[in-house]
């Protein structure tokens, strides 16, 4: 019975991510999103941090439990511009929200902590269920967090 269990499963996982289900992907892409942080951040000054998502639910969801696991190059960049003491705003976007949150939230749980940190901000232009989260790494590491509603 378990010769043909472990293969269905695989299968089902298989299907599942090759599936056109989107999620909570938007088809807008980033565009908006940077332009509601340039007007919350009052600024053109800026560094645009764009999170690759798949257009499937099952797939994002993998991505989302690999980041916190394990982080990804989005997860490192991140961290190596956030270290710095002296940068532009960071405006991090996504075609994904859960995506782009669990990137941003495992960097700011990553910086470490003996740094001097920049007074300019971060913004997330996202769903607004994940800002609680991400404003409480971002006060954590010390980051000045703008978290605005893209919908």
């Amino acid at each position: 019975m378990n010769k043909f269990i472990t293969p269905l499963i695989a299968i089902s996982l298989l299907a599942g991510c090759a599936s056109t289900n989107t999620g909570t992907n938007r088809s807008s892409g980033g565009k908006t999103d940077v332009e509601v942080c340039m007007t919350a951040i009052k600024h053109s000054n800026l560094l645009i941090v764009e999170v690759p998502a798949t257009g499937s639910f099952i797939s994002n969801k993998m991505i989302v439990a690999t980041v916190k696991a394990t982080g990804s190059n989005a997860v490192d960049s991140l961290v190596s511009v956030l270290s710095l003491s002296a940068r532009h705003a960071v405006v991090v976007v996504g075609d994904n929200d859960e995506v782009t949150a669990a990137t941003v939230e495992t960097a700011l749980g990553k910086l470490p902590q003996a740094t001097v940190r920049s007074k300019e901000p971060l913004c997330f232009a996202g769903d607004a269920q994940f800002e609680p989260g991400l404003r409480a790494a971002a006060d954590a590491a010390r980051i000045s967090f703008l978290a605005v509603p893209n919908r």
